[in-house]
């Protein structure tokens, strides 16, 4: 029993610890968001600010990978690049949001 005991014990402190980094990383982020502008202030502002930063702002793939997606679709070119995009199959949910407001 003492192993046992010991082993449970070690996993609670590692679990602790691990609590107590991601405490720390998520604080700087929120930070780091804040002083940029956002409010985050609690988790459902946490949570709009995670859902806006999955909404991509470059293209990360295709021959305009890393390529602005609103200077894309300021020109003839670009725009028809992202129609053409957004007709392919399994398009990302966020890519395809970010894709149709730049077009707008």
């Amino acid at each position: 029993m003492p192993f046992y005991r010991d082993a449970v014990r070690a996993q609670a402190k590692d679990a602790y610890a691990a609590i107590y980094r991601t405490e720390l990383v998520l604080d700087s982020l929120i930070d780091l968001a804040n002083s940029q502008g956002h409010e985050i202030s609690d988790v459902e502002s946490l949570y709009q600010f995670s859902q806006m930063a999955r909404i991509p702002t470059h293209l990360s793939l295709g021959k305009n990978k890393g390529k602005v997606i609103t200077d894309l679709a300021a020109s003839f070119e670009g725009t028809g690049y992202i129609k053409w995009r957004l007709k392919q199959n399994g398009v990302d949910l966020y890519l395809a949001q970010a894709c149709q407001q730049a077009l707008e």
